[in-house]
């Protein structure tokens, strides 16, 4: 009787080790400001909500995190991106310049810290 457990125990070992991993969900993290918040907008009708659900509808394993923060502007997204953004994050959607607008910073400025951002999250 001990063999033909130890036989069971060999097989489902093998087969442990011959299955195929679970894949991770795609993470697409959505970082900005204010439209990327969705400041106004109930959760649901946010854009990286509806990028989720989108993307779903199509058969995708995605989960979209949104990050962003109302009024925040491009200096801002700069000192928190490290924390913002998770080590295994897939995609990083970017979208800022409009508060930087609204507080009328000088547009090479804002350039400026989106093309630091986007040096930063390249491998």
């Amino acid at each position: 009787m001990a063999l033909s457990k130890m036989a069971v125990l060999l097989v489902c070992a093998v087969m442990l080790v011959a299955a195929p991993a679970m894949a991770e969900p795609i993470r697409i993290v959505a970082f900005g400001g204010s439209s990327t918040y969705g400041a106004h907008a109930a959760r649901d009708r946010t854009y990286p909500f509806r990028l989720e659900q989108a993307l779903r509808a199509k058969g995708h394993d995605v989960v979209v995190i949104n990050a962003g923060i109302n009024g925040n502007r491009t200096a801002d997204g700069l000192a928190r991106m490290d924390a913002a953004i998770a080590d295994g994050t897939h995609i990083v959607l970017v979208e800022y310049g409009i508060n930087d607008s609204f507080a009328k910073l000088p547009r090479s400025q804002t350039m400026a810290d989106i093309e630091t951002m986007v040096t930063r999250l390249r491998p």
